[in-house]
């Protein structure tokens, strides 16, 4: 009896710890990050098909919108408010942040400790970035793409490319990505970064949504010595 209700005490703490720690608003996000939306009054799995495969995002920015939000997004949101979607709610924006939710792979990024280029190897320090599924599967697509026809070409968003000119760009926008974590969202100086990415430098590895995959993806470099499109297992992506 006392060990019961010494339990139910302890329970009552967590709970209180858990309130404090997590706004109302942030457990709202957190549940829905793990459940799809719904549309009350959709008709049938086909409609909601449909209007998901309205409602995906792109990976491209759209200049027009100025973000990735384009006209077929901004469909869906109307079709959804039609059959009743919470009013004040994007179900393209919900969807996205659903489909985000547990898909992120990790890739880490060495800094300076201190203020200004290390001297020595004390003064480094390593900080863990996410990136994002469809930077990943970007990634991913494009590298085996370049795998399957080294000399080849591939259509990106309506352009004919070089297979491997499509690696190199997609490899591009995840180094981008990381970059611009560090320097808006951790406060690195762009002088202080010293390794972008352990895993395309092959002196780290990554973890998380297909973490095997983006490492092979982004350990290659098309352009390396060892051919115009060597593709061998030593050849290793830009560190900056």
């Amino acid at each position: 009896m006392i060990e019961a209700r010494d339990t139910c005490e302890n329970n009552k703490k967590i709970v209180k710890e858990i309130k404090m720690k997590i706004t109302r608003n942030q457990l709202r996000k957190l549940i829905e990050t793990t459940i799809k939306p719904s549309i009350p009054k959709i008709s049938s799995d086909n409609a909601i098909t449909n209007i998901d495969v309205l409602a995906n995002r792109p990976y491209e920015y759209d200049p027009v919108t100025k973000s990735r939000t384009n006209s077929n997004n901004l469909q869906a949101d109307n079709l959804a408010t039609g059959l009743e979607y919470p009013e004040g709610r994007s179900y393209s924006d919900d969807l996205e942040t659903y489909k985000m939710a547990g898909r992120v792979t990790y890739d880490v990024s060495i800094v300076a400790n201190i203020p200004g280029r290390r001297q020595h190897p004390s003064d480094e320090k390593y900080i863990t970035i996410g990136v994002s599924f469809p930077l990943v599967d970007s990634v991913i697509d494009a590298y085996e793409n370049f795998m399957d026809n080294p000399e080849g070409r591939s259509r990106i968003n309506g352009s004919i490319v070089k297979t491997a000119d499509a690696l190199i760009k997609a490899k591009g926008r995840v180094f981008d990505h990381i970059r611009r974590t560090l320097i808006n969202k951790k406060d690195i100086d762009v002088n202080d970064i010293i390794v972008i990415s352990i895993v395309a430098s092959d002196i780290g590895a990554a973890k998380g949504y297909r973490a095997p995959e983006y490492e092979e993806a982004m350990r290659v470099n098309p352009y390396e010595a060892g051919g115009a499109y060597g593709f061998e297992s030593t050849n290793r992506g830009p560190t900056y």
